[in-house]
C-alpha cells in the first residue's frame, strides 16, 4: 500500500486511520501505543507544516515583492544613467563608460542582481565626481543611484536570510513527515495482520482494502508482479537444488573415504598376521638347524617401521564443499 509524500495528504490519511483505530482497537485488540505515537507524530507534523506555510506566506507577500520592486527600480536607474551617458559621450563603450562603472567593455546592463547593485554604486561614485552630469529629466543623481543600490542590497539580504530560515523549516517539516509515514506504515502493517484482504472494515480506516487495490491494478501490472514473484521463487528453488546437490556429493565422498579407511585397516591387520607367522618360522628354523649353525634373526621387525593408519572414530569429521 502506497503512502503519499504530501504532508496535507499524510495528515488526512493518518487521522482517518486513527479514527478507525479508536473504533476498533478493543475489538481487534490493536496496541494502544501505536495510536498514541501516531497521534503525536501527526500533531508535530501540523506544527511544522504551519511554520512552513507561515514562512512561505512571508516570502510571497513581503520578501519577494520587495525584492522585485528594488530590482525594477535599480534597472530603471541604470537605464536612465545610460541615456545620459549616450547623450554626453557616445552610444559605444569607451574609457568614460569604463570610468563610470561599465568595466567589462560593454554598455549592457548586468544580468544579475548583484551585478546591477555594484554598477549602481559605481555610477553613484561617478556622479559624485561629476555633479554636472546629474539630470532632472530623467531624474538621475548620485543620491538617487546610491539609494537604489542600498534598497537592492537590503532586499537581497532579506531574501538570503529568509532562504536560510526557510530551508530549516522545510527540513523540519520533512523530518516530521517521515515520522508520520513511519507511524502510518506501522499502523497499516498491524491492520494487515488482523484484517483479511477483503475485510469491509478497511473502509472505516479510510483505506482501500488490499483486495480492492489489487483488483484496481491493470492486468499488465498484475502480470508483471506475478512474473517477478515467479522469478524470485525460481531463483530460490534453483538455490535449493544446488544446495541439495552439493550435500549429496559431500555424502558420497564421505562414504568413499570411510571405505578406503576400512580397507587400509584390513591390510594392516593382514600384514601384522604375516609378520607374526614369519617370526614363528624363524624361531622354528633355529630349533631344527644343525648344531653350531645359527640362522640370522631379523634385528628389527618391519612392523616397527611401517606407518600406522589411525582408526576412524566417531569424533572424526570431514567438511566438504561441493
Amino acid at each position: 500500500m502506497q503512502i503519499p509524500e504530501n504532508p496535507d495528504t499524510l495528515g488526512a490519511i493518518c487521522r482517518k486511520i486513527l479514527f478507525g483505530f479508536l473504533l476498533y482497537f478493543e475489538v481487534l485488540k490493536l496496541p494502544k501505543s501505536l495510536g498514541k505515537v501516531a497521534g503525536t507524530a501527526v500533531d508535530e507534523l501540523d506544527i511544522k507544516d504551519a511554520a512552513f506555510r507561515a514562512s512561505s506566506s512571508v516570502y510571497t507577500q513581503t520578501i519577494s515583492p520587495a525584492l522585485i520592486k528594488a530590482d525594477e527600480e535599480a534597472k530603471q536607474a541604470i537605464a536612465d544613467m545610460k541615456k545620459i551617458m549616450r547623450l554626453k559621450v557616445s552610444h559605444q563603450w569607451n574609457a568614460i563608460w569604463g570610468e563610470a562603472g561599465f568595466a567589462t567593455q560593454t554598455t549592457k546592463t548586468p544580468a544579475t542582481m548583484e551585478g546591477r547593485r555594484r554598477l549602481l554604486e559605481e555610477l553613484a561614485k561617478f556622479l559624485a565626481k561629476h555633479p554636472n552630469w546629474e539630470s532632472t529629466e530623467p531624474e538621475v543623481s548620485a543620491t538617487i543611484l546610491a539609494s537604489r543600490a542600498k534598497s537592492l542590497q537590503e532586499a537581497m539580504a532579506a531574501d538570503e536570510a529568509h532562504d536560510r530560515s526557510h530551508k530549516i523549516v522545510v527540513e523540519e517539516r520533512a523530518v516530521a513527515g517521515a515520522q508520520v509515514r513511519a507511524r502510518l506504515r506501522s499502523l497499516i502493517n498491524e491492520l494487515e495482520i488482523v484484517l483479511s484482504p477483503d475485510d469491509a472494515r478497511w473502509a472505516d480506516f479510510g483505506l482501500e482494502s488490499p483486495a480492492e487495490e489489487r483488483a484496481r491494478k491493470p492486468a499488465r501490472q498484475r502480470k508483471s508482479e506475478s512474473n517477478a514473484e515467479a522469478k524470485a521463487t525460481g531463483k530460490y528453488e534453483i538455490t535449493i537444488r544446488k544446495a541439495e546437490t552439493a550435500k549429496s556429493r559431500a555424502e558420497k565422498i564421505r562414504v568413499r573415504a570411510d571405505k578406503a579407511l576400512v580397507n587400509a585397516n584390513l591390510l594392516r591387520a593382514e600384514a601384522e598376521k604375516a609378520m607374526a607367522i614369519a617370526d614363528l618360522l624363524f624361531a622354528k628354523a633355529n630349533e631344527i638347524a644343525p648344531a653350531g649353525v645359527t640362522l640370522p634373526i631379523r634385528s628389527q621387525s618391519p612392523r616397527a617401521t611401517q606407518p600406522s593408519v589411525p582408526a576412524r572414530t566417531s569424533e572424526d569429521s570431514v567438511e566438504l564443499v561441493g
